[in-house]
Parts: structure tokens; C-alpha cells; sequence
């Protein structure tokens, strides 16, 4: 196919799969909002145990480095090999992904990236001796950061190639001024990756708990919360509140 064959019109743009983060406090109903779409698929962090908050439900779950932190990267690659495989050992291109998400689940959530990050730094930082076995740590660098980097939109494209939703979860974190007032609220996740994942999603949204046992999900700017929406056919004052995420 020839490049001016792939030219196409927004007109004709039919908007399918959501591709949504969510970021927020602890305890602030995330991984727990995430867990109502469609037939949902954990990937967890392995140092984080959110998976907790879905004990007891059918949901399925992958957390990769469970057994041995320093495999973390490995496991993940793994995983993200198998779901793109099956791309095409699935038929995806014929039957439009409806065997893949039999296997799958409608929708692939990968659960707390600030926890999972922070196994990947972990991961990039610590060397065995290969005579002793002795763990020693070194500090971080560039191309640490670099590797981080790259590792984590590797994820993110590789999931939002995928026929599914896409749930992406991640901590909050703020910056304030000499006296106190915030001037950033947003995602915290490690390094560059903590912009461009959250700005190459539909939906980013602001989740907060309401004393004593309440949640909010803000689609719009809550004060310095960059949360928002480019999907045209949805308000941006659009809310949830419930007494369950």
C-alpha cells in the first residue's frame, strides 16, 4: 500500500476502543474503577500488591517480577509478546479481535505504572556478582533513565495496538511553590514516559475518595489536576460518583 493510500479523512474516524488513565491518592478507588470495564485483564506491579483489592472477583491477572523482582523487565516482554502474537494467530485482521478478547478479556489494565516504574529502576540498578551472587546497588544515570523510558512507551504501544480497552492506573503527585501553593498536580511516574503516557489517552481522569466511603472520577481540570477528555461526544464536566468506584 502506497503512502497516499493510507491518507485518510477524521470524517470517517469511528471511535472504538478507549484507551483511559486514571491516576489518584492511595485508597482513591483506581485499580477498583479500572476492574468495571468490560471483561478486565490485570497486569500488576510487583511491588505494590494491588491485585489485593480484587480478591474474591473472576478477574484474571499477570504480575510480572512476582517471584523475582530483578525479571520484572523480562516477564513483562514476555507478556507483551504473547498478547501481540496473538494478533495474528488469532485472526484478528478476520474476525475484527473477537477471538482474541474470548482469550484476553475486553479490556488489558495495566495497574499501578508509578509501582511498577519504581521495579524497573530497582531492576536497572541492581548488579549480581556473578561468583557470589551478592546483590550490590548503583546509582542511577541517564541511560537509566533512558532505559526506563523506552521500556514503558514499548508498553504502552504494544497495549494500544491491541483490539481492548486500555486502563492504565498510576499514583498522584504535586509540586507547590516557597509557600505552599500547588502549582502542579498530575501522574507521578518516573521521567519523560510520565508525560507522554497520560497525553496519548482519550480519557484522563482524577480519581479522589470522598469521607467515608465515597469516589470521584473528575473527566475536567479539578483545580491543578490535569484530568481531561479529547472525545467530542463526551461533556467535560461528565463525573462518576458512587459509594463503589
Amino acid at each position: 500500500m502506497s503512502i497516499m493510500q493510507k491518507i485518510r479523512y477524521a470524517s470517517d474516524y469511528k471511535e472504538q476502543w478507549l484507551r483511559v488513565f486514571l491516576y489518584g491518592g492511595m485508597r482513591s478507588g483506581k485499580t477498583t474503577s479500572a476492574a468495571s470495564f468490560p471483561a478486565p485483564f490485570f497486569i500488576g506491579a510487583p511491588n505494590e500488591n494491588g491485585i489485593q483489592t480484587l480478591r474474591g472477583l473472576e478477574v484474571p491477572y499477570f504480575v510480572p517480577g512476582e517471584s523475582d523482582i530483578l525479571k520484572v523487565m523480562g516477564e513483562m516482554n514476555e507478556l507483551l509478546s504473547e498478547l501481540h502474537a496473538d494478533v495474528t494467530r488469532l485472526g484478528v485482521a478476520k474476525d475484527g479481535g473477537a477471538q482474541w478478547r474470548a482469550k484476553w478479556g475486553s479490556t488489558i489494565i495495566w495497574d499501578s505504572v508509578s509501582h511498577y516504574a519504581d521495579a524497573v529502576v530497582n531492576n536497572l540498578t541492581t548488579v549480581e556478582d556473578p561468583r557470589t551472587k551478592v546483590l550490590t546497588r548503583v546509582d542511577t544515570s541517564q541511560q537509566t533513565w533512558g532505559k526506563l523510558r523506552t521500556h514503558l512507551t514499548n508498553i504502552r504501544d504494544v497495549l494500544f495496538r491491541l483490539p481492548c480497552h486500555v486502563v492504565i492506573t498510576a499514583l498522584d503527585d504535586q509540586t507547590t511553590d516557597e509557600k505552599g501553593n500547588v502549582t502542579w498536580h498530575g501522574p507521578r511516574i518516573q521521567g519523560a514516559a510520565g508525560e507522554l503516557i497520560p497525553s496519548s489517552c482519550e480519557l484522563v481522569g482524577f480519581c479522589d475518595s470522598i469521607p467515608p466511603s465515597s469516589y470521584v472520577i473528575y473527566f475536567q481540570k479539578f483545580g491543578k489536576a490535569e484530568a481531561g477528555t479529547r472525545l467530542t461526544t463526551m461533556q467535560p464536566g461528565m463525573l462518576r460518583v458512587g459509594k463503589d468506584p
